[in-house]
């Protein structure tokens, strides 16, 4: 074990400084095809390309996208650190919605909350009509 601290990206604040109680809702429109976003969730090989912040990189050993199946990758930070992250899927609606949850596994994120539950959803046709 090593007294270095965890990487973190700068300018970002502590996980102690965040509230706890409060829902976090992130809204982001792709302009992509369901169908490559739904892969993006969906597939190891893709999950690997985009899952962990830059300039981290992502080893996925585990990704089964059905309900109950579970997800297991390790994040690898630019100084050689490695940051494993377990979870299990609990919703799959294919091509529509996607529940899973996570949870850090290395010694830096020991005692820490876990990660939050990631809920992406494919909005209806009529919800994307915007004038």
């Amino acid at each position: 074990m090593t007294d270095k601290p965890a990487y973190a990206p700068p300018g970002l604040p502590n996980a102690e400084d965040l509230p706890t109680e409060l829902p976090l809702v992130f809204t982001r429109f792709l302009k992509a095809p369901l169908d490559l976003v739904w892969r993006a969730w969906t597939e190891p090989e893709m999950i690997a390309k985009w899952w962990a912040p830059e300039p981290f990189t992502s080893h996925v050993v585990e990704w089964d996208a059905r309900p109950g199946g579970h997800v297991v990758l390790t994040m690898l930070d630019p100084d050689g650190g490695e940051h494993p992250m377990t979870g299990v899927f609990g919703e799959v609606e294919p091509m529509r919605r996607i529940v899973l949850t996570g949870e850090p596994l290395d010694e830096a994120a020991s005692g820490s909350r876990p990660m939050p539950t990631s809920s992406p959803t494919a909005p209806s046709a009529a919800s994307r009509c915007r004038a």
